[in-house]
């Protein structure tokens, strides 16, 4: 029961700092420092986590997969394609909210990570 506490108390810290407006890469840190502290964790036991973490081959394919999602994606905006893409679905219906809704339906539909 004790730790379903300490993880509502973090889970509650995550969501104050982003509705405050903190970045997320900041609130990520201090919620790892909270899970550290609610935990007791010492700096060995630290060191471990992300030693295994970082090694991990879930890990690295996970950093891989986000990468080469990023660089599809800078591609698709360079080559202009997703521009192009958007004008044909607007001129292909005369319903605007049918437009609209069509772009993340044809995104989620793709074959990646980065759509899920």
């Amino acid at each position: 029961m004790l730790d379903i506490a300490r993880i509502a108390l973090i889970l509650g810290l995550i969501i104050f700092l982003l509705r405050e407006g903190v970045k997320i890469g900041h609130v990520m840190l201090i919620s790892a420092l909270a899970v550290v502290i609610f935990y007791g964790m010492d700096a060995s036991g630290v060191v471990f986590v992300v030693k295994k973490a970082a090694t991990e081959r879930i890990s690295i394919m996970l950093l891989l997969s986000l990468s080469l999602i990023r660089i599809f994606k800078l591609v698709l905006r360079e080559e202009k394609i997703l521009s192009h893409m958007m004008g044909t679905i607007k001129s292909s219906f005369n319903f605007r909210k049918a437009a609209m809704i069509s772009m993340p339906v044809l995104m989620g539909m793709l074959p990646s990570l980065g759509c899920a």
